[in-house]
């Protein structure tokens, strides 16, 4: 076991000669996965007029908490220890759709991340999702408010998930400026209660690629599982975390129903995890602001641009 896993990591960081990212990049994988998810579920929910006999699309009012922290580093920065918070609130609306509100707060490379989210969504348990996310968020040195589509979708054991869309970054006292992100995962339950994730994502031209497992505790009273998480990424980005995620409301279940009957993956965290840390510590990416020096409080005329919103005074 231990083998295959430092051969999958050998094939996922090897160089541009050999290695698989070198063949087809994270954010190919990622929009990839993101488009034909969306393209599958979309399919799935042509007619979202529910059968008396569906699932619902969420249980009834539901919630998750999670906590942990790890290490890391990236090129040009110290190395880090990563701690991180976050939660969710989920609750149905009729039996075809779903609301849920999400928060993160995330601390890394001296840097704090703290966000919201909201999802509307329609889906069948037994075979897909399909909705809406749009949140807001601080990244330390920037912040940013995106939205966009969200899918899964659901084979036996396998779960296809995606989220992508517009995210608007405005780097403090700066101009802001446009960007896409997309991130995907393929979730594998080997159990009904242990998950095995795989993913890659590309937000605001950072990408990254992860590794990660969750095992759902049984028999001790509240529903609370372990979670461990690698990711590398560019800069030489690189992380390892682990944390507990306590989930509340609802009857007892095993994971693999709770993820699919109840709440969806905390899209602030999930935007966070996949390159909020790059927004977080050098958000400026972009052509300097040019400014008409007859008119120096007018804004930079090839906008957008990286420099302050209107001409600085001279003196």
């Amino acid at each position: 076991m231990h083998g295959r896993v430092n051969r999958i990591l050998t094939l996922l960081s090897a160089g541009t000669d050999y290695g698989v990212l070198g063949m087809f990049s994270y954010k190919h994988f990622s929009i990839l996965l993101i488009s034909s998810t969306m393209f599958a579920a979309s399919a799935c929910a042509a007619d979202i007029v529910s059968p008396p006999d569906q699932l619902a699309a969420v249980s009834e009012i539901n919630g998750k908490l999670e906590f942990g922290g790890g290490f890391g580093g990236m090129t040009g920065f110290s190395n880090t220890n990563p701690v991180y918070g976050d939660g969710s609130i989920t609750m149905p609306l009729g039996n075809a759709f779903g609301l849920q509100g999400d928060f993160a707060v995330d601390n890394q490379f001296g840097q704090t991340e703290i966000g919201g989210a909201a999802h509307l969504f329609t889906r069948d348990p037994n075979r897909y999702l399909l909705g809406v996310m749009g949140g807001y968020a601080s990244f330390g040195q920037a912040s940013g408010a995106w939205i966009g589509p969200e899918a899964e979708l659901y084979a036996d054991r396998i779960s296809f998930e995606a989220i992508g869309g517009y995210i608007r970054v405005t780097p403090n006292g700066l101009n802001g400026f446009d960007k896409l992100y997309a991130v995907g995962n393929i979730g594998y339950y080997a159990t009904n209660n242990l998950r095995f994730t795989i993913g890659a994502g590309t937000v605001a031209d950072f990408k990254s690629a992860h590794l990660g497992a969750e095992y759902l505790l049984s028999d001790v009273g509240v529903p609370v599982s372990l979670k461990l998480d690698g990711r590398i990424g560019d800069n030489n980005f690189y992380s390892a975390t682990a944390g507990i995620e306590i989930y509340f409301g609802g009857p007892s279940k095993d994971l693999i129903r709770r993820q699919r009957e109840d709440d969806p993956p905390n899209g602030v965290q999930s935007l966070f995890s996949a390159g909020g840390v790059n927004l977080g510590v050098q958000p400026a990416s972009g052509p300097a602001c040019i400014y008409n020096t007859e008119f120096p409080t007018e804004s930079a005329i090839n906008e957008p641009c990286i420099g302050p919103p209107t001409r600085p005074n001279d003196t």
